[in-house]
């Protein structure tokens, strides 16, 4: 059971390197009450669980002060990015607004959720440094409330992980839209230019066919012109004839 799990958990963790990860949890390190560890090890479980692609530090990388290289890469694959933030990592950051700024400087418009802990992003004394960096109000993003006790447990509650859990999917309904849209508006344009071409053509058809019409006519009447001409000369010569005669 346990091989069968690190096989599945290692086919995982490649299949996201490839195409990328559904959730980026960021979160601090060191003891609580700063420390979210625990509850970020308990979240990226579980979601997986679910079988969403996470990028959980802890297991593929060694948080710092400095994003390494593969921290960046997996900020930029990610496709929503997943914030724990109690009151001190909201007063005292550090490489966790990295993590949320390097998001935000390669994905504007893909959500970023903090997770607030004991209502920390709204603590009358925070409220205005979470807004300068998590931006939680910009576009309509939205926040899930953690309680100080399943932070301290290191244990997500049911309803965080539930409506967490909705965020991938409407991320990939919102893109599938997007790209909808995207083929729609292309298709449009496709066929307009294609209508476009047709007339054009059907147009030169009409003019060349016209054009030809033109010649024939007139090579008609040319030719009517040279017949009466002929039957003319034709009709002289006889009545000469006839007077010689």
């Amino acid at each position: 059971m346990g091989t069968d799990r690190k096989r599945s958990a290692a086919a995982h963790s490649n299949a996201a390197r490839l195409f990328g990860y559904d959730l980026f949890i960021s979160f601090a390190l060191g003891p609580p009450p700063r420390g979210t560890r625990s509850y970020a090890s308990d979240l990226a479980r579980r979601l997986r669980e679910r079988d969403f692609t996470v990028f959980y530090s802890e297991d593929e990388a060694a948080p710092g002060e400095q994003l390494d290289k593969t921290l960046v890469t997996a900020l930029r694959h990610s496709r929503t990015l997943v914030v724990v933030a109690n009151r001190d990592t909201i007063e005292n950051p550090r490489w966790v607004r990295k993590e949320v700024e390097e998001f935000m400087k390669f994905h504007p418009s893909r959500p970023v959720i903090p997770i607030s802990v004991d209502g920390a992003i709204q603590a009358p004394a925070l409220a205005d440094q979470a807004r300068l960096w998590l931006r939680y109000q910009d576009k309509d993003r939205i926040w899930l409330d953690e309680s100080q006790a399943a932070a301290e447990q290191g244990a997500v509650s049911d309803g965080v992980l539930e409506r967490l859990a909705m965020a991938p999917a409407w991320y990939r309904s919102n893109v599938r839209w997007r790209w909808i849209v995207r083929v729609v508006a292309v298709s449009l344009t496709v066929l307009a230019i294609a209508l476009g071409i047709s007339a054009k053509v059907a147009n030169d058809a009409r003019k060349r066919a016209d054009d030809a019409r033109k010649r024939a006519d007139d090579a008609r009447a040319r030719a009517e012109g040279l017949v009466q001409f002929m039957l003319s000369i034709s009709a002289r010569s006889l009545n000469r004839l006839v007077d010689w005669i």
